[in-house]
């Protein structure tokens, strides 16, 4: 629709999600806004709130059920694209470039 902000896409993997959680995308907002932050930081913008944001889960697997091993480049496909491993270690790739966060 002609009204509609652009979409974007993204990934996340995480090392560990809740059985009890409120919704995967509440889950994956905290992510996105941090990552996306840490971008818009770098830049000199102001920081996005979640009202700012829609999010839209089109996916979930887990590594129990289904292999979810993909190599480094997909990377630069996403928009978005973020790896949590545990001990909150987090890496951010906003538009394929690393993002410190």
């Amino acid at each position: 629709m002609k009204d509609e902000p652009e979409r974007r896409y993204g990934k996340i993997l995480l090392s560990y999600i809740s059985d009890d959680h409120n919704g995967l995308d509440k889950e994956v907002e905290y992510f996105l806004l941090c990552g996306l932050n840490a971008k818009r930081s770098l830049l000199h913008q102001h920081k996005l709130k979640r009202d700012d944001i829609r999010i839209g889960v089109l996916s979930f697997s887990t590594n129990k059920c289904i292999p979810t091993y993909s190599s480094d480049k997909e990377r630069g496909v996403f928009d978005f694209y973020c790896l949590s491993e545990e001990h909150n270690s987090k890496t951010f790739y906003v538009n394929g470039e690393l993002v410190e966060a």
